[in-house]
C-alpha cells in the first residue's frame, strides 16, 4: 500500500459525498423520494455503529446513516479513485492523520494482511493485544480506547494490567460507573470481596442507572450470603431492565433462601417467560413448588429441567467431537469481537478507513458476527459503494434469512443500482415476513411509482401501508399513487391528512395547496 507523506500542516476533512449530484426530479417524483424516507427509517435501525467498551452496559455509539431520501432520485456513482481519510476540522488534536485509502475491494481478498486468518491461537492473541496497544498509541486521551485494553487484558488473564488500564479511565473520567465495575471484578477475582463491594457501591453512587453494575453488585452480596441486600439492588435492577431474565433468577434464589417460596416461583417464572431454555431456573421453580407443596408442578418442573440438562450435555458432546480446537474458535470470536470494538470507536473519531479493515477482520475471524457485517453495510452504502454494501448485505441475509430488515435494505440497495426486479422481487419477500409492517408495502409502491409500470398496485400497497400504519409519509406516497392513477380527490384527501399529521413539511404543504388548485 503506498502511502502519501504527512505535511505539517494538518488537513481538514471533508465528508465523501458522491460525485455525481442528484438529478433534478420533478414535483411527483419529489413526493416518492420524500416517502422513501420513512421505509430507511423503517430499516436503519441496523446500520449503526458498532458497541465500543462500556463495560456493564449496552451503550453503543451511533453511526452516520445514509439520507434514504436519496435512495430513488440518485443512481449508482461512478467509480472514485482512492481519496485521503482526513481529520475534521473539530478533531481531537490526539488523532493521528488518516492513512491513504486503498481501491475499494467488493470481499475479503486473501491477499490482504487483514484478511489472513492467524496460525494459531498464540497468534491471535497476540493480534488482539496489538490491536488494542494500537488503539490506545492513536487515541492516548480517549476512555474508551484505554477501556478496551483493559478488557483485552483482562480476556488475556492479566488481570494487574487490566486494573491498571481501568484505574487510568479513571482518571480520564471519574464519573464511569463501567471502570469501577471492571475494577471491582478483578478484586472480586482476587478474593478482596470488600473492596470489590465498596467498587460496586462506588459504581452505583457515580451512575445509578447502570443497570447491569446492580446484577454483577448482587452476585457478590449472594456469594456472601447477604440476602436483604440482594433483594434491595436487584429490585431496582429489575425496574431498569426489566426483561433481564438473569436478574429475575437471581432474585428467585434469594427469596428461596429467604424462605419467600411464592416470591421465588413468581420470579423464576418471570425469567422463564423472557428465557424459557435455562436449565437452572426450573431447578430453582421445582424446589419452590416443592416447598410450597405444589407436588405436581414441582414433578413436571423437574422433568423440564432433565429434559434441558440433557440436551445441553448432547450439544456440549457434539462440539467436542468437532475436529476444531474449542480454544482456537473462541479465540477468534473473542479477537473479532476486539476488531469490532476498536473499529466503532474508529469511526467515532472519522477514521472509516481503518475502521473498515478492522470490521473485516472480524468478519473474516467470525463466521457468524452479524455486528461487524452490519457495520460494513451502513459504512459502504453511506461511502456510495452500493455493490459492495449489497454483498455484505447478502451475507446478513444468509446468516439470518428472516430478518425482514436485511431484506429491506437489500431492496433498497437493488434501486440504488437500478436492479428493479430484483428489487421487486426482495420486497415482496419483505411482505411476507413482516405482513404486519407498513414498510414492504410501501416499499413496491414507491417502487412501482418510479418505474411507472404496475400503478394500480402501487396504489393497492399505498392504501395497505396506511391501513397498518396511519403516517404522513405513507398518506404522501398514497396521496401521489392516486393523483399517477388519476384519482385526483383521492390524491387531496391523503395528502390532506399527511399535512394535519407533519404540518411543519413545507413540500407536503406546497403539495397540497398544488392538489387544492386542480379541484
Amino acid at each position: 500500500m503506498t502511502k502519501h507523506k504527512r505535511s505539517g500542516k494538518r488537513p481538514r476533512q471533508r465528508a465523501r459525498r458522491s460525485e455525481k449530484a442528484p438529478r433534478p426530479v420533478q414535483r411527483r417524483t419529489v413526493w416518492l423520494v420524500l416517502a422513501c424516507a420513512a421505509v430507511g427509517l423503517a430499516v436503519a435501525g441496523f446500520l449503526v455503529g458498532r458497541p465500543y467498551w462500556r463495560s456493564g452496559t449496552t451503550s453503543e455509539p451511533t453511526a452516520q446513516v445514509p439520507d434514504t431520501t436519496e435512495y430513488v432520485a440518485q443512481e449508482e456513482p461512478r467509480a472514485r479513485a482512492p481519496s485521503r481519510q482526513e481529520p475534521e476540522p473539530n478533531a481531537r488534536p490526539d488523532v493521528p492523520p488518516e492513512e491513504s485509502r486503498p481501491a475499494a475491494a467488493s470481499q475479503e481478498d486473501p491477499s490482504r494482511p487483514e484478511d489472513k486468518a492467524s496460525s494459531t491461537t498464540e497468534d491471535l492473541r497476540k493480534e488482539q493485544l496489538e490491536v488494542a496497544r494500537r488503539l490506545v498509541r492513536d487515541l492516548p486521551n480517549s476512555f474508551d480506547a484505554m477501556g478496551l485494553l483493559g478488557m483485552v487484558h483482562n480476556a488475556l488473564g492479566d488481570y494487574t494490567q487490566a486494573a491498571e488500564c481501568w484505574e487510568k479511565c479513571l482518571e480520564l473520567d471519574p464519573r464511569r460507573a463501567d471502570a469501577y465495575d471492571s475494577l471491582a471484578t478483578v478484586a472480586w477475582r482476587k478474593g478482596e470481596s470488600e473492596k470489590a463491594v465498596a467498587l460496586w457501591r462506588k459504581a452505583l453512587e457515580v451512575d445509578p442507572g447502570a443497570a447491569n453494575v446492580y446484577e454483577h453488585f448482587a452476585g457478590a452480596l449472594l456469594g456472601q450470603g447477604r440476602i436483604d441486600e440482594v433483594i434491595a439492588v436487584l429490585q431496582k435492577q429489575i425496574v431498569l431492565l426489566p426483561n433481564a431474565p438473569s436478574a429475575h433468577f437471581m432474585l428467585g434464589q434469594a427469596y428461596l433462601q429467604s424462605r419467600e417460596y411464592e416470591k421465588a416461583k413468581e420470579q423464576y417464572l418471570a425469567a422463564i417467560a423472557i428465557s424459557p431454555d435455562v436449565p437452572p431456573v426450573y431447578y430453582g421453580l421445582s424446589t419452590a413448588c416443592a416447598r410450597l407443596g405444589q407436588k405436581e408442578e414441582a414433578r413436571k418442573y423437574r422433568e423440564k429441567f432433565k429434559e434441558l440438562k440433557a440436551e445441553f450435555w448432547r450439544s456440549d458432546a457434539a462440539t467436542r467431537g468437532r475436529p476444531i480446537d474449542p480454544d482456537y474458535a473462541s479465540t477468534c470470536k473473542s479477537v473479532a469481537k476486539t476488531c469490532s470494538d476498536a473499529a466503532g470507536i474508529y469511526q467515532t473519531r472519522g477514521y472509516l478507513w481503518r475502521a473498515e479493515r478492522l470490521w473485516r477482520r472480524a468478519a473474516t475471524l467470525d463466521a457468524d458476527d452479524t455486528a461487524s457485517r452490519e457495520a460494513l453495510v451502513a459504512l459502504y452504502q453511506h461511502s456510495g459503494r452500493n455493490r459492495e454494501s449489497l454483498q455484505w448485505c447478502q451475507q446478513l441475509r444468509e446468516l439470518d434469512p428472516d430478518n425482514a430488515s436485511y431484506w429491506m435494505s437489500m431492496g433498497l440497495l437493488h434501486v440504488l443500482l437500478a436492479q428493479f426486479e430484483d428489487a421487486e422481487q426482495v420486497f415482496k419477500r419483505v411482505v411476507e415476513l413482516a405482513p404486519e409492517k407498513s414498510s414492504g408495502y410501501q416499499a413496491l409502491a414507491l417502487l412501482y411509482l418510479k418505474t411507472g409500470e404496475k400503478l394500480p398496485e402501487a396504489r393497492n400497497h399505498a392504501s395497505r401501508a396506511v391501513e397498518l400504519e396511519p403516517s404522513a409519509s405513507n398518506y404522501a406516497t398514497l396521496s401521489e399513487a392516486c393523483e399517477r392513477t388519476g384519482d385526483f380527490a383521492g390524491a387531496l384527501s391523503a395528502m390532506e391528512h399527511a399535512v394535519e399529521l407533519d404540518g411543519t413539511n413545507a413540500k407536503y404543504t406546497q403539495q397540497y395547496e398544488l392538489l387544492q388548485k386542480r379541484k
